[in-house]
């Protein structure tokens, strides 16, 4: 993933400009046909705060305003999973494998639904302040956050700037035992999410929690280094990289 900052300000004058000239000139050129079509975006990211331009995911850390700059991460398809599925996983490394309990209810929240990487663990109770730290502060290339929220439904512990910070950090996914906020923002992210269910409700900040201890939920204890996979059919969790089964 490559990111790249552009100002919305810029934009919006840039699209002033070329359709001004496309007024005056009355002549047709590809360049007014692909501000007009930015302009339009631009409106949409304003009301939304994500959205699609020419191949990028335009996000905002905070919420948009006309004088605030836009992170736009090009997506590509070497960003998917170099992992097998769940199902293969299991067939592969049977001897091994922990399967996370289907029960528990996790689902796919994020805009990529195939992620997987190496446990960064961290353990808290309705306060996302370790979240929110690792998600500005750790490079998270082919890692995946594992969050212990005790399996809170009350608080949400990852929302639409922190997931953006994630992005930037080039962190593969979150897998948050508990719940998550801003659902339509994080589904056009080039992240992984997977949570129990969502809260509009953000948590307290108390600066409290733990990180890279061990975690257990849905009967798998996941240490921090351990492989963690997920996709639509479920979590799995192995010692070693799975890719390296024979």
């Amino acid at each position: 993933t490559h990111s790249y900052s552009i100002s919305l300000g810029c934009i919006c004058n840039c699209c002033y400009n070329t359709r001004q000239h496309h007024r005056k000139t009355r002549q047709k050129s590809t360049m007014p046909t692909r501000w007009s079509r930015l302009t339009r975006e631009v409106l949409v990211i304003h009301k939304h705060r994500y959205e699609r331009i020419r191949g990028f995911t335009v996000t905002s850390p905070s919420h948009l305003g006309l004088h605030r700059t836009i992170i736009m991460s090009r997506s590509s398809s070497s960003s998917s999973s170099t992992f097998k599925t769940t199902p293969d996983i299991c067939d592969d490394c049977e001897d091994t494998i922990r399967v996370i309990d289907p029960s528990l209810g996790f689902r796919n929240f994020g805009g990529k639904t195939h992620f997987g990487g190496t446990a960064v663990t961290v353990k808290c109770f309705e306060d996302n302040s370790k979240v929110k730290e690792l998600a500005k502060t750790m490079n998270g290339t082919n890692k995946v956050m594992v969050v212990d929220g005790g399996g809170s439904r009350r608080r949400a512990l990852l929302g639409d700037m922190v997931a953006a910070d994630c992005v930037e950090q080039g962190w593969e996914g979150l897998v948050i035992y508990g719940s998550i906020r801003d659902v339509d923002e994080i589904a056009a992210l080039d992240l992984g999410v997977q949570a129990l269910g969502s809260h509009p409700q953000k948590t307290q900040k108390r600066n409290e929690g733990m990180v890279n201890i061990p975690v257990m939920f849905g009967g798998v204890t996941i240490q921090p280094g351990d492989y963690v996979i997920c996709d639509n059919n479920g979590i799995v969790v192995n010692a070693s990289d799975p890719r390296n089964h024979k």
